[in-house]
């Protein structure tokens, strides 16, 4: 019922501050003891209207953390989510990111698009014409971060109103000595558009603009750091090669394993290629995350970005394996027990 209701405010403009009092006022949630309480759809919207006589804080548009809703408000999104609420409007349209969901290397951004009232917003699939994300306090001309992603449209409840809600997914590979989280991060999308028609003989879509708006977004990422970071230094042999795994992190999105050791060096000479996409399989090794409860969860798909190796082919480079993998759902980091990387064991809470 929340939900409904929410759209049923979208056009009554009040602070993020007051709508939460309202949506407690109205639902009875700081008072639970006193039951459910039943509210007409009629009634709901005199109600408001009835709270906001007495309001006098800035005009918001309405808005909901998408990523709350689409990963569900699990304890692996409260370890790892940030309410953002930052918003641009051009020409009556308005973009809104709504959270962030991140670790040091994958985020997750809730993008709303609010067109002006009336405007029906019913295709099957849009896009943005461009995109650009970055982060103005760091230099990437000097390699400091580099990285890539793209934008999945959700599921759309009511196709003919005037909202799209968009995941967008983005994977950085930052130096060691960077920290995205605390950072101001800068998001620039715009033209929105749809397809059309097919055409067989270009083998393309003809697109339609739904608007040449472009927004431009900019705030500030602060979600909770609870990664856990190991540097167990234990051997491990990748078919005949005695290595060390020397860095492990697990988050509520990834799985991160660091293999090191100068047998390493060359191993495109000797390692198979058994990767899913027909590379060598340096960075496809096993691993098996254990929960507390026994759960073995296999983690054995194809290499996430940011996998990869040193010196597969230059004996000049260390010899040095990465391996990222990434939870099909978000992880609840107090249930995790080990990680098996190779069949050695490492305890995640020594």
């Amino acid at each position: 019922m929340e939900r409904n209701y929410r759209r049923e405010l979208d056009q009554i403009r009040l602070s993020q501050e007051n709508k939460a009092a309202l949506v407690q006022s109205l639902t009875g949630k700081k008072n639970a003891a006193n039951g459910p309480r039943h509210i007409l759809r009629g009634s709901l919207v005199a109600a408001a209207l009835v709270f906001l006589l007495g309001l006098t804080a800035t005009a918001a548009v309405a808005w909901e953390p998408l990523l709350g809703e689409h990963f569900g408000n699990t304890p692996g999104y409260q370890q790892s989510s940030v309410v953002l609420g930052a918003s641009d409007t051009q020409n009556g349209w308005t973009a809104v990111v709504t959270d962030c969901v991140g670790d040091d290397q994958t985020m997750y951004f809730g993008v709303e698009i609010i067109a002006p009232e009336g405007t029906v917003l019913d295709q099957k699939e849009y896009f943005f014409e461009e995109w650009d994300i970055e982060f103005p306090g760091i230099r990437y001309w000097y390699g400091r971060i580099s990285g890539g992603g793209g934008f999945t449209m959700l599921e759309d409840e009511d196709p003919a109103d005037n909202r799209l809600t968009f995941l967008l997914k983005t994977d950085f590979f930052p130096e060691e000595d960077t920290v995205l989280n605390g950072e101001t991060v800068k998001l620039r999308l715009g033209k929105l558009g749809h397809f059309t028609v097919f055409r067989e003989e270009t083998s393309d879509w003809d697109t339609e603009y739904d608007t040449q708006a472009v927004w431009t977004i900019q705030t500030t990422l602060s979600f909770p750091d609870n990664t856990i970071r190991l540097e167990p230094k234990l051997p491990v042999k990748i078919f005949d090669a005695e290595a060390t795994i020397t860095s492990v992190e697990l988050s509520p999105i990834n799985v991160f394993v660091k293999i090191e050791g100068d047998s390493l060096k060359g191993h495109h000479a000797w390692m198979p290629k058994t990767a899913p996409d027909g590379w060598y399989g340096c960075d496809n090794q096993e691993i098996t995350l254990y929960t507390k409860d026994g759960t073995a969860i296999s983690l054995t798909e194809a290499p996430g970005s940011g996998s990869g190796c040193s010196g597969g082919e230059d004996m000049t480079e260390p010899g040095s394996i990465r391996i990222v993998r990434r939870f099909d759902t978000l992880m609840d980091l107090s249930e995790v027990d080990h990680l098996e990387v190779c069949g050695v064991s490492i305890p995640l809470h020594p």
